[in-house]
C-alpha cells in the first residue's frame, strides 16, 4: 500500500504539472509524503507565502479513494457553485495558463462548466486544519470560490515560482470579489491510528 501510494504521489507531480516531464523530483524537492502535524503545515504555507490565507485539509477517505487533487493547482467555482476549468486541452504547456485565467475573472463573463465536481461535491473531499469536520461559510456577495492547491511533499520550490505568481495575478484582479482558500493535502498527523495504517502498511 505504501508503495502504490509513492507512486501516486510522483505520478501527481508529473501529470498534475500538466506532463511537464523535464521537471525533475530532485530540482523541486518532492519527497516521500509523510504525516504532518498543523504546525508544519502553517510554517509551510507562510514559507511559501499563503500564510494569511485560510486553509481546507484532503479527508483520510479522499486519499484513499484516490481522490488525490493535482499539485499545485487551482480549482475556481462560480458563485453558484459550478466548477470552472481553466486548462486548454489545446495548450499542454505546463499547468496551463492559470495565471492570465485569474487575471481574466469577470463576474459577467460566460465560461464553460465542467461536471467533473460542483462546489458540493468538491468541499465533500475536505475536512478542517485539525480533522474536524468542514466548516465552510460562503460570502453572500462574492463572485468566485477559489482553491489553490499545496503539499508539503511536493517541495518549497514549484510553489514559490508558480503559485505565488497566481496569487499575484488574482490579486491585481480588481473586477472580481473572491473567496479564496488553501487546500493541503498532506498526510495529517491527527488522523485516527486506523487511518494512519492505512498508509504505512505494506501489502
Amino acid at each position: 500500500m505504501k508503495k502504490e501510494l509513492n507512486l501516486i504521489i510522483l505520478l501527481c507531480c508529473l501529470f498534475l504539472n500538466g506532463g511537464c516531464k523535464m521537471v525533475l523530483k530532485k530540482i523541486y524537492g518532492v519527497k516521500t509524503a509523510d504525516f504532518q502535524s498543523q504546525e508544519s503545515i502553517v510554517k509551510f504555507h507562510n514559507d511559501i507565502g499563503f500564510g494569511n490565507i485560510s486553509y481546507f485539509s484532503l479527508k483520510a477517505d479522499s486519499w484513499k479513494n484516490n481522490k488525490l487533487l493535482s499539485l499545485p493547482d487551482v480549482f475556481v467555482f462560480s458563485s453558484t457553485g459550478n466548477y470552472i476549468p481553466y486548462r486548454d486541452s489545446l495548450k499542454p504547456n505546463c499547468n496551463g495558463p492559470a495565471d492570465v485565467f485569474l487575471s481574466e475573472l469577470h463576474p459577467e463573463k460566460k465560461y464553460i462548466y465542467s461536471d467533473d465536481y460542483n462546489l458540493k461535491t468538491f468541499l465533500h473531499l475536505l475536512e478542517g486544519p485539525e480533522c474536524q469536520p468542514l466548516e465552510f461559510d460562503s460570502v453572500a456577495k462574492v463572485d468566485f470560490y477559489i482553491f489553490f492547491t499545496t503539499a508539503t511533499f511536493v517541495g518549497k520550490k514549484i510553489f514559490r515560482e508558480k503559485s505565488a505568481i497566481w496569487l499575484d495575478s488574482l490579486e491585481q484582479n480588481r473586477n472580481v470579489m473572491y473567496q479564496l482558500f488553501i487546500l493541503n493535502e498532506d498526510w495529517k498527523s491527527c488522523w485516527s491510528d486506523t487511518n494512519k495504517q492505512l498508509f504505512t502498511t505494506d501489502e
